[in-house]
């Protein structure tokens, strides 16, 4: 079961670029010639402009994606892959975005701004279990609390009855979080033993935490 979450929730926490010929992850330093385009026509220049004005020149290709961009502005700035947002005008670019999409066939030089977001560290989640009544029933939930925030969200794996019948459920086990590519996972175990159902559990995830 995968509890679904509004925490900033990521549809896909790592993204891969493959070759045509090869399934090998590509770096800005490999960019295919076949899909960049021979010739001295593929270059272009990449300023990227921080919010204190400073700026980065890039010497690219039409063929490197966000992304690649975004591991070369890791090498100059040292700042993460994760925690930039890269802009053109006011359009955030996705990661999997060529430059040849983004700049014209004319424009020599593509003109970017750069934010910088906070990644989200495993210690900045606190993680705990809580009951509350409701109309003569149990809900029972999985907190995430935002230390630096405060933020608090809350996913209810169970409501019990006592009419229902004579199982209490069961607590939640291994209750931690985990690191998933870019991302963080909220993961724990539960033998869902409640009512009169008794089960050898399962592990429940809640993906894409950033």
């Amino acid at each position: 079961k995968h509890p679904s979450s509004n925490f900033s929730a990521k549809e896909s926490c790592s993204s891969k670029v493959l070759l045509p010929t090869a399934m090998t992850e590509r770096t800005a330093d490999d960019v295919p010639m076949e899909m960049a385009g021979a010739g001295k026509d593929d270059s272009i220049e990449v300023e990227v402009t921080q919010m204190n004005g400073a700026s980065v020149a890039i010497a690219a290709r039409r063929g490197w994606t966000t992304k690649d961009v975004k591991h070369r502005l890791h090498e100059e700035l040292g700042k993460l892959s994760e925690g930039q947002q890269l802009m053109a005008s006011s359009r955030v670019l996705q990661d999997t975005e060529l430059l040849s999409d983004v700049a014209s066939v004319q424009e020599t030089k593509l003109c970017l701004t750069i934010t910088f977001c906070q990644a989200l560290c495993p210690e900045d989640l606190q993680l705990s279990v809580a009951q509350e009544e409701d109309s003569g029933a149990t809900d029972y939930f999985v907190i995430v609390t935002h230390i630096p925030s405060g933020q608090v969200l809350k996913w209810k794996y169970c409501c019990y009855h006592p009419l229902a019948g004579p199982v209490t459920p069961d607590l939640v086990e291994g209750l931690r979080v985990e690191r998933d590519g870019g991302c963080l996972s909220v993961v724990w175990e539960w033998s869902e033993n409640s009512f009169d159902l008794a089960s050898p559990g399962a592990v429940f995830r809640i993906p894409g935490l950033s």
